[in-house]
C-alpha cells in the first residue's frame, strides 16, 4: 500500500487525533486512512500493475474459495489491530473462518493470510513495522510480498515454535501453496494483466541478484 503522512488534516502533523475524529474523517473525504495511535496516514492510490496484481490475487483466490466458507477481502477492507491502537489497510486478506469485526464498523480482527503488493515508497514499511503489527494479531499465519515489476513473491509462514519461514518464487512457472488456505496460486495468473514498463521498480534483493 502507498501511504503518506497527511498534514492537511492537522497544521501540526505532531497533533494527536481521537478514533472518533479518525473514523469521520474517513467517512467524511471517502478516501482511506490509516491510523497509528492517534496518527493519521492517507492512503494514495497504486500504479496500473499494482491494482492489476491486488485484483487478479483476490479474483483467483475466489474462484478456489467459493465452495468454502472462506471469504476474500480487496484492499477496502480495514484491519484492526487492538492491542496497538492502530487500523491499516492491506491489498488482499482473508480472515480465518467467519470474520470477526470490531468499531470502528467492518474492522476486521481475525486475518490468517494478508498480501502486500510492494512499491518503492513503502516496501521498507511493508518488509519492517506493518509486518511486526501483524504479527500482533493471533490469527495471522501467512504474508505474502508481491514484487510488481517482475514476477516474484515472498512468503513468510508462521511456524509452530512462533518463528516465521521465508519461501521465495521467481518467474511465471512458478506456484505458490497457500497452505493456510489449501490452495495455489500461479505467478502466471497472478501477473497475467501486468505491463511490467508502466510500474514502479523496487530493488531487486542480494538473494535474487545472485540466483
Amino acid at each position: 500500500m502507498a501511504a503518506v503522512v497527511e498534514p492537511q488534516y492537522h497544521a501540526d502533523v505532531d497533533t494527536r487525533v481521537s478514533l472518533d475524529e479518525y473514523v469521520e474523517l474517513e467517512r467524511a473525504t471517502g478516501e482511506r486512512h490509516e491510523f497509528h495511535d492517534g496518527k493519521v496516514v492517507r492512503m494514495v492510490g497504486g500504479s496500473g500493475p499494482h491494482s492489476a496484481i491486488g485484483i487478479s490475487i483476490s479474483a483467483e483466490l475466489y474462484l478456489q474459495l467459493k465452495g468454502t466458507n472462506r471469504v476474500v477481502h480487496g484492499s477496502d477492507l480495514r484491519i484492526a489491530l487492538p492491542t496497538l491502537c492502530t487500523y491499516v489497510y492491506a491489498d488482499c486478506v482473508i480472515p480465518d473462518g467467519v470474520p470477526q469485526f470490531v468499531s470502528p464498523k467492518d474492522s476486521l480482527t481475525n486475518p490468517i493470510v494478508i498480501f502486500e503488493v510492494l512499491s518503492p515508497s513503502t516496501e521498507a514499511y511493508d518488509r519492517g513495522d506493518k509486518f511486526g503489527q501483524y504479527r500482533t494479531i493471533e490469527t495471522f499465519r501467512e504474508y505474502l510480498l508481491v514484487c510488481q515489476d517482475r514476477p516474484h513473491v515472498e512468503q513468510f509462514l508462521k511456524q509452530d515454535d512462533g518463528n516465521w519461514l521465508l519461501k521465495e518464487y521467481n518467474g511465471n512457472n512458478a506456484v505458490i501453496t497457500i497452505e493456510s488456505l489449501g490452495c495455489q496460486l500461479s505467478l502466471a495468473d497472478v501477473y497475467a494483466k501486468v505491463d511490467f514498463t508502466k510500474a514502479e521498480r523496487t530493488p531487486v534483493p542480494e538473494s535474487e541478484k545472485r540466483v
